[in-house]
């Protein structure tokens, strides 16, 4: 399963890996997603991944997913829009 997001002017893929339940006790685990992020072909950028707390790849917001992918990615929001003024 895998979404495509706008990130930086280049469409990135969010896929994701894998899900687990952590915790102790039937039913009262958290539910944690395993997401990785694909870079466009012939990007510098290898894939990254993250985790997140989420029950399902579904109710991760698109807005969710470009604030992991600038965390993965060590690059700042407000960085960017300040680099992009300045361009």
């Amino acid at each position: 399963m895998a979404r495509e997001l706008e990130f930086e002017g280049e469409v990135w893929s969010a896929v994701l890996l894998g899900a687990a339940t952590v915790g102790r006790g039937m039913g009262t685990g958290a539910q944690v997603l395993l997401l990785g992020f694909e870079a466009p072909v012939g990007a510098a950028d290898p894939e990254r991944t993250v985790y997140v707390a989420a029950s399902r790849f579904e109710d991760v917001h698109d807005d969710t997913l470009r604030k992991l992918l600038s965390e993965a990615t060590g690059t700042d929001e407000a960085e960017r829009r300040s680099t992009a003024r300045q361009s």
